[in-house]
Formats: C-alpha cells, structure tokens, sequence
C-alpha cells in the first residue's frame, strides 16, 4: 500500500475509493428497499427487479464511454475529476429526493445518473495512473486501487444493505449518499494536475462516432483488444454474480437481508485480497501467467456453488440468520467459495488492466479504456438480459452458476488460445515459481522497449520458459526447426512468433528465411533471444558461440545483451547423466535458478564492428554464469 498513500497517487486513491462506496452504497440500498420491503409497491419479482436496477446503472456506460474517453484525452485529467465530483453531489441531492419521497422512479435516475457518472470517471481513473506513478509500479497502483475499490464496495454495500433496512432507513441513506459524495470531491482537489495527453483533438459530442472511433483504435492493437474481451467477460460474470446473489441469497439459501448483506461483502473483500495478493506475486512488474490461473480458480468454485443446492431447510416462513449458518458446515463451504471466486478475480482482472496501461500509447490512452468500458457495459448487458430470459425459461439460480462456470471455461480457453502469450506466461510461472526458484539479476539490461538481441548458454529443455518468465516483456525465440515442429506445442510457437532456424548444411533456405525475420522483428522493435550454441550442452559447460549472431548484428546494429543461466545443469530438463535416487530426489525439492544478465552494448553493423564478437559475447556468459551451472 506504500503506492496508494505516495503524495501523488493517495489523492486518486481515496476519490476512487468514495465514488466506489457511494455507488453500491446508493444501489444496494435500492436493491434492499426492493427486494425486502416492497419499496414503491412494484408488480414485479425480486430478481427482474435486482436485474433492472443493475441494467440502469450499466447502461450509460455502453452510451458515452467513448465521450469520456475523448475528454480524459484532451483535458488535464484531476481537473476533470473534479468537475464529475460536483456532479456527483447534484445526484446525491436528487437521490435523497427519491429516498425521501419513496419515489422508485427518482431513485432510478439517480441510478443511471451515477453509473453516467461513473463512465466519465473509469476512462480518467486508468488513464492518469500511469502519469502519476513510476512504470514499475504500475502493478501495484492498479492492485491498490482495485483493493481500494472492493473495500468500498464491501463497506458500500453492507452499510446501504444493512441501513436501508432499519425503521430510518431512507433517511440515514439521504445523509450518507450526500456526505460521502462531499467528501470525494474534497479529496478530488488533492490529485496533483497532469499535462493532457492530446490537448488538439476534437471532443464529438455525438456518442455514436466517437464510439466507433475508440472500438477501432483499441482493435488495431491485438493483445490489448483481446484483454479487453477478458475483461468484459469478468465483468459479465461479476456483474451477473452480484445480481443474483441477492435472489439466491433469499430463494436458494433462504437467509436474512443482513447475511445476504455479508455475503455480497466478503466477495468483495475476496476481490481487494486476490489484487493485493497479485500484486505480491507479480514482483513489481505485469506478470500475465497469473490470470489463467485466477481464470480456472474462478470456474471451480463456482461450480462448487452449483453443486452446494440449498443446504439450509428452516421451518415455513422463516429465514436462517447469521449465527445458524456458521454453525452449518456447509454454510463455511458457501463462504469459503465466494471469497475464492472472488480472490481468483483479483488475481484475473489486475493484470490484464494493467497490460492495456502499459501497451496502449499515451496519447490513446484513456480512449482505449474507453473502449473496454463500452465493451464492458455490452457484455454486461448482455449476461443480464440473457440470465433474465434464461430464468423466465425455467433455469434455476444454480443452475446459472453451473452455466456461468462452463462458459468461463469456455471464454479462458478461447482467449488463451488467441493470445498464447497468457498460456505461455503461464507455463513459465509455473516452471519458475513452482517447480523452481528463479532469481533474475540485472534485469534493467533490457530496454523497456526498441528492438535488442539477447543471447546465453543452453542448458536445457526449459531455458526459453525460463528466460520468458525472468523478462517483463514478450520475447521472441529462435528454435531448431524440429523442435519449432513438435506436435501439441506447435502451434505455441507459431502464435508466439517464434523464428525456426537450422543450419545451413542441412536446409539452407530455412536459414535465409530465419535471417530476414530476425531482421524483420528487429525492424519492427521486438526484443529477439539466440542461443548461439545450437544446442543443448552435453556437459553443463558453454560451447561455443556460432556466427550467426554476428551476421545479425552486422545487418542491423541494435543493442545486445548477454545473459547466464544457472542451477539448470542438474534440472529434470538437462542432458544430465546423473540419475541416482539422491541427484532425482534434489531436482524436486524447488531447486534455486539464476537468471543473470550482463551489460548491454551497442556494435557497429559492420564487419569489422562484429569481428569476434560471438566469442566475445561467449566469454560473458561464461564469466556472468561462473561456476553454478
């Protein structure tokens, strides 16, 4: 938490923070007075109801994100921030109207006013994090301000839930709606002003073009476009969760207002845990392999829901409290999976926010968070009006956990097969945190980004994940053409644009083809590693380096790096010898692994600047891995 209470960034944190409470302050309360009380009488049943409240807060977003996002765009972004505070105490006013006359209708313009609100607020929020904190701390801004988040939403909702069902209720929710909303637009003046990201571009006032404008700028960038799918789907699955939990609570579980209350908090506390754990985890940097495993987290204890029922059966007319549910061991289980649903939310939705931060020019920025916040609101809609169609055709609440666990299955294996970079990311996560303990030294060598050359020893099978995990941006890896080929891995490779090669004497054509998309990617700035060796050491020792890099370097002349593999010579993926019960039972128990780079240096592209240079890079490597092989 040492980002979220800096001088620059606590500002941002505690107006996030407010906004957030006041938003689900305002809603559950809404929701409570409805379901529980009968709040204006409506003919209408308690889940249509819930559904329609969180349809309207939705709503605008799909409508005038991309609005937002120009504005974000083209104004300092804290001054804008504190104009929507303003706006955020007119709604207050006007829902303390709709608390106070029992008016439903004022209510839910108070609603759809502050999900406006808040979609002029997401595109700035995630927009001016990245300009007033360091890049290496973008991880842990965005693990803060989702923590910070998902405690307000706790507080939020277990105080508008539990206030908007006493005797003063709609009076203690008027008070509350008016004071936070104050609050926030002080703290709003403390966000220190950022220069605009693109002060000439032209605000269209007309939401339809500008949103197809944003849709297509965040189109031309794959990866981000496709973490916003992952995010829309989050939400979809989130916002459908925290509809019906409210429903399932009364129907399935048959418990009192409050411990729905509670329930609906600890998934929201569940959330803050799983971003602050993410934030530990990744290491200070974007560490992707996280999110398939919060992915899979999410779809079995959801499934774990469904499979649950209705463990409670008090007598008619009666509901269970509190007390009577914790002293049921299943009334644990439904606890322990929501907070598990929820900490494996943190661990999704964390990293792919901070990618689109990252790889997402300055400029665009917040017209490409724009861009995810209408794509959000589309989907949400979507899983809304599709779980209200799917209850009027007879599926039950658990039922629609049961389908919403499938298709997260269905939606993580879809978008990790597009974006190989999640699985493989995955994979090196795995490798380097769970089977091994990677240390990576030196890793500032790397440029942040521009195209670099690095090249190391080959000691085993794994060296690429390894190399993969220890670096915080995507690499491309040159590979033998027969492993490039490998049935089931294949199209790993290819989708992770790794570059075959072989050598000349056996198919000289594939060399050719290598060289120029080396020099290709080069061009267009990727960041290329060689293992000059050209195969994997028999020995533990570094052989020697071939030419190849030096005909790279001598076309292009780009910043190369050497680096040093140690603790993989006696791995289960090495060449070595050693099989004896002891040297087996070693490699299992978490042995360390090293990951050292050297300094970086920039040669002439020409024959004389590259002249020995392979030999040179191969005698750093040496002296850089020492005696730990």
């Amino acid at each position: 938490m040492n980002v979220a209470l800096s001088q620059r960034f606590r500002g941002l944190f505690w107006t996030q923070l407010l906004g957030a409470f006041n938003d689900n302050f305002f809603k559950y309360a809404l929701i409570t007075l409805l379901v529980y009380r009968g709040f204006g009488h409506l003919d209408r049943t308690e889940e249509e109801l819930s559904e329609l409240a969180s349809a309207i807060f939705i709503f605008p977003f799909f409508l005038f994100s991309a609005t937002a996002g120009q504005l974000a765009d083209k104004y300092d972004k804290a001054l804008v921030i504190q104009r929507l505070k303003i706006v955020e105490i007119i709604i207050g006013l006007l829902g303390t109207a709709g608390f106070l006359f029992e008016s439903v209708p004022l209510l839910f313009a108070g609603l759809a006013l502050l999900g406006l609100q808040s979609a002029f607020f997401g595109p700035l929020k995630y927009g001016i994090i990245p300009q007033l904190i360091a890049e290496e701390d973008l991880v842990e801004g965005n693990a803060a301000v989702e923590t910070g988040t998902k405690l307000a939403i706790l507080i939020g909702t277990v105080a508008g839930g539990l206030l908007a069902n006493t005797r003063f209720g709609p009076i203690v929710c008027s008070a509350g709606l008016l004071v936070v909303a104050i609050a926030g637009y002080l703290m709003a003046k403390t966000i220190p002003s950022v220069r605009p990201s693109d002060p000439d571009l032209q605000v269209e006032w007309n939401p339809v073009t500008p949103t197809i404008r944003v849709m297509k700028l965040a189109h031309k960038n794959r990866p981000v476009f496709l973490s916003i799918l992952g995010i829309s789907w989050f939400w979809a699955l989130g916002g459908g969760l925290l509809t019906l939990l409210p429903v399932y609570g009364k129907t399935v579980l048959q418990v009192e207002a409050q411990v729905v209350t509670i329930l609906v908090g600890m998934f929201s506390v569940g959330v803050a845990i799983g971003a602050v754990l993410c934030g530990k985890l990744s290491h200070h940097r974007l560490e992707l392999g996280l999110v398939p495993f919060g992915s899979i987290g999410i779809s079995v204890f959801l499934a774990d829901v469904a499979l649950a029922g209705s463990p409670f059966h008090p007598a008619p007319g009666q509901l269970v409290g509190l007390q009577q549910m914790l002293q049921d061991p299943q009334g644990w289980r439904i606890l322990f999976d929501l907070v598990a649903i929820s900490v494996c939310s943190g661990l999704y939705i964390v990293p792919l926010n901070t990618m689109i931060q990252q790889r997402t020019e300055e400029t665009i920025r917040s017209r490409v968070v724009a861009a995810n916040n209408v794509i959000n609101a589309g989907v949400m809609s979507a899983s809304l009006i599709a779980l209200t169609e799917l209850g009027g055709l007879g599926l039950s609440i658990l039922g629609k956990f049961a389908l919403l666990a499938f298709l997260n299955i269905f939606v993580g294996i879809y978008i990790y097969t597009l974006i190989p970079e999640f699985t493989l990311r995955f994979l090196a996560y795995l490798l380097n945190h769970v089977l091994y303990r990677l240390k990576v030294v030196n890793e500032q060598a790397i440029p942040r980004e521009g195209p670099a050359l690095i090249v190391g020893n080959h000691v085993s099978f794994i060296d690429w994940l390894v190399v993969l995990g220890g670096i915080h941006r995507p690499v491309r890896f040159v590979m033998w053409n027969s492993y490039y080929q490998l049935p089931v891995v294949s199209y790993l490779f290819k989708d992770a644009r790794a570059i075959p090669i072989a050598s000349g004497k056996n198919d000289p054509e594939i060399l050719a083809a290598a060289y120029e998309e080396i020099d290709k990617g080069l061009e267009e700035g990727c960041l290329i590693c060689l293992f000059p060796e050209g195969q994997i050491s028999p020995d533990g020792e570094v052989g020697e380096f071939r030419k190849g890099v030096e005909r790279i370097l001598e076309r292009r002349s780009v910043p190369v790096i050497p680096f040093a593999l140690q603790g993989l010579w006696n791995s289960l993926f090495s060449r070595q010898t050693d099989r004896s019960f002891w040297a087996k039972l070693k490699r299992l128990f978490r042995p360390r692994v090293s990951l050292v780079f050297g300094r970086r240096t920039t040669p002439l592209s020409t024959a004389a600047g590259v002249q020995g240079l392979a030999q040179d890079l191969r005698r750093e490597v040496i002296a850089l891995r020492g005696d730990a092989k």
